[in-house]
């Protein structure tokens, strides 16, 4: 049985995959999402410059166990933010083509376009996005 999008095996892809969201109107956007396959850390490496928003000591979610002085910004917005950025005139419901390159297959489907951003963030969400925040 093949996975769907925002299912891939972690252990069979080593937590690397390309993300190609296309839009009927032929617009793509292209995601590559790295994560060390020991320790599932993203090995992206952040933004540059983070917004100042993202900063633990501004406003930090009430169940976050972050010390602030060890983490200074929130390491899943920081992770987020240029993703989010690339669809702010995105509709969530809309169609598009989604197809992930893993490290041994393709896979690809017709979705919402919050179903596969869900894979993106998800990932993010769960990894050790904040190793390096």
């Amino acid at each position: 049985m093949c996975p769907g999008i925002g299912y891939l095996n972690m252990a069979e892809t080593a937590g690397n995959g390309t993300y190609h969201f296309r839009f009927a109107d032929g617009e793509e956007k292209i995601f590559a999402v790295r994560l060390d396959p020991r320790t599932l850390a993203v090995v992206d490496p952040p933004r540059a410059s983070p917004p100042e928003w993202m900063r633990l000591d501004f406003h930090q979610a009430r169940n976050c166990p972050l010390d602030p002085a060890l983490h200074p910004r929130c390491p899943i917005a920081v992770r987020v933010v240029d993703l989010v950025g690339a669809f702010r005139n995105s509709v969530s419901f809309e169609d598009v083509e989604v197809e992930v390159e893993a490290d041994r297959r393709t896979y690809a489907r017709p979705t919402p376009l919050q179903k596969g951003l869900s894979s993106i963030l998800g990932i993010y969400t769960v990894s050790k996005a904040g190793a390096r925040s």
